[in-house]
């Protein structure tokens, strides 16, 4: 007798409704677009606003914005202490500082970036946005996210997206598979992972190749396509793989020699350099990959080599053998490696 929202979906255990979202960038719009009887309307910022926070904090990859973002909502104001020791009752963790001063970046939509003539800049400064900030230890709504929230019809809505992320997420959250931030074998985009990593912004996608230092050198995640197309360029055709469960080897970026700065920063990782391992099987399975958990460099194990580049020159590149810090589980070892 009414229309479904996105948690219906959840609890009659059918499809995903994150796929009417990755299609429709709402769940409001595709309500909106396939419903004749539905005469609901929201302003043009509302819409923007439900599309941002459906495509880029509620997509249950990170729980920590969607639980701040539903108590603002219900009680307009979060005390992060409290908040902490919420999170840490339900889900056995603690969140750092840094994390909840990423969500309120996220919340603000400066992490995500979009093109303004040439440039690009954090949405927050292209549509001017201003929805949450902090007194203190409090996090408050800004006076105009407060307004637009007084429409009954957009509200509804993003609390829906929002119970759906909290849903999502802890159906699927094994504390033993959680590792600072991210699931075993849980597949992340590359937003989603220097999200997860509290970077400021996401990074253009070139200067990230298969891997980049965060430039406080605390962490450094690095992306393998585990089996390469043939009609790539012969710099890119890196031998990548596993050893064994424990072990995987792998190759720089070319042109790269011993005392290149980033191939020293993955050799000093005992400064507390981060090492997060994501693969996908192949270009076939999308832009996702799975988190097979922390790597460490095995000292003694970076050799200095030559690649040929696609003019047949040879160029340096350096091999590092890791140890996987937890073996990799057999069935996504098998399903990876075949």
């Amino acid at each position: 007798g009414r229309v479904p929202m996105m948690v219906d979906f959840l609890e009659h255990g059918s499809r995903d409704p994150q796929l009417y979202v990755n299609y429709s960038k709402s769940y409001f719009n595709w309500v909106n677009k396939v419903e004749d009887s539905f005469e609901e309307r929201i302003s043009p910022e509302q819409t923007k606003l439900l599309e941002l926070f459906s495509l880029e904090i509620n997509n249950a990859k990170r729980v920590e914005e969607s639980l701040i973002l539903k108590e603002l909502l219900e009680n307009g104001a979060v005390n992060t202490e409290e908040f902490k020791r919420s999170i840490f009752e339900k889900y056995q963790r603690l969140v750092s500082d840094n994390t909840i001063s990423s969500c309120l970046i996220n919340l603000n939509f400066e992490f995500v970036t979009e093109k303004k003539e040439t440039k690009l800049i954090s949405i927050r400064e292209k549509y001017n946005l201003n929805l949450v900030r902090t007194e203190g230890n409090r996090i408050e709504l800004e006076k105009e996210f407060a307004v637009q929230l007084e429409n009954s019809t957009f509200k509804e809505f993003l609390l829906d997206s929002i119970e759906y992320a909290i849903r999502k997420y802890n159906g699927q959250y094994k504390p033993g598979f959680f590792v600072e931030g991210f699931s075993l074998y849980q597949k992340y985009s590359r937003k989603d992972v220097f999200r997860i990593l509290n970077w400021d912004q996401n990074p253009v996608a070139q200067n990230v190749g298969g891997y980049i230092i965060s430039k406080d050198k605390s962490n450094c995640p690095i992306f393998v396509n585990y089996h390469k197309e043939e009609d790539i360029s012969s710099t890119t055709k890196y031998e990548d793989g596993f050893v064994s469960p424990s072990k995987f080897q792998w190759m720089s970026k070319s042109k790269r020699n011993l005392n290149s700065p980033d191939i020293k920063a993955i050799k000093n990782y005992k400064l507390g350099l981060r090492l997060p391992l994501f693969i996908k099987k192949h270009n076939g399975e999308g832009g996702d990959h799975y988190y097979m958990g922390e790597i460490t460099p095995i000292d003694g194990s970076f050799i200095e080599t030559k690649m040929k580049d696609d003019n047949g020159k040879e160029v340096s590149v350096v091999k590092i053998e890791f140890k996987m810090n937890s073996p990799v589980a057999d069935n996504i070892y098998n399903y990876i490696i075949h």
